[in-house]
């Protein structure tokens, strides 16, 4: 089996399917998986991104330039502040307390602005209809919030949405949550890296887990056959 990987940074569903569109005829996968976070429902402007940032030095590492003199040194010195945990905390901290109208605890709390979604729906419907195209599988993998796994949030919109957009375009779900919880409850882990809200090396362990049994259950097959039209 060959993985494939173009998942890129702050990239969000527009740009992801620029991706596939642009070198999805080239590579001819069997299976597409989408991995999708809930920050997704915001759809990233890069030209917008661009303009407001373009002016600060250390924007040119997602440019491709090579950084030196004082780009580098100041870029140093924030790569040192962040193995600092007070320094971490301090920010967290700040970020809370400014940030009351935080998106991603508002869609857990069963908040999502409907132009949002209808703006994901419309990309999975190009997801969809591009997979056709390429005559493969495409799987839609809804990556869970960290806090979800400690706690449960009854008002929560985020799986319960994309299961049921994805529903009505006949394509499948993975959702890897009942696999991190069920780590959580065995070892009382938290695989997320501290100050940071990221999962940890055990947390993506734990998606790619998620994600094969899912897998194994589609496909008991060792390789996964490619979707042929009409089938």
């Amino acid at each position: 089996m060959r993985v494939i990987n173009l998942g890129v940074r702050a990239y969000s569903i527009n740009q992801e399917y620029a991706v596939l569109r642009r070198l999805g005829p080239a590579l001819a996968p069997d299976l597409v998986l989408l991995f999708f976070y809930l920050n997704d429902f915001e759809l990233v402007d890069v030209h917008r991104r661009w303009e407001r940032f373009k002016h600060l030095d250390w924007y040119t590492f997602d440019l491709g330039a090579k950084p030196a003199g004082d780009v580098m040194r100041w870029w140093t010195i924030r790569q040192i502040a962040r193995t600092s945990a007070l320094i971490n905390w301090a920010h967290d901290a700040w970020f809370a307390w400014t940030a009351r109208d935080d998106f991603e605890e508002a869609a857990l709390r069963g908040h999502l602005d409907q132009r949002m979604i209808d703006d994901v729906h419309e990309y999975l419907v190009r997801f969809v209809a591009l997979a056709d195209e390429l005559n493969t599988r495409f799987t839609i993998v809804v990556v869970p919030h960290a806090a979800q796994i400690r706690r449960e949030f009854p008002q929560n919109r985020y799986q319960r949405t994309i299961t049921e957009m994805a529903g009505r375009l006949r394509t499948s779900v993975i959702d890897p949550l009942p696999v991190f919880r069920r780590d959580y409850a065995e070892h009382k882990r938290w695989p997320v890296i501290p100050f940071d809200g990221h999962y940890d090396a055990a947390g993506q362990r734990l998606l790619a887990t998620g994600v094969l049994e899912h897998l194994a259950t589609e496909w008991p097959e060792p390789r996964c056959p490619a979707r042929r039209r009409g089938a």
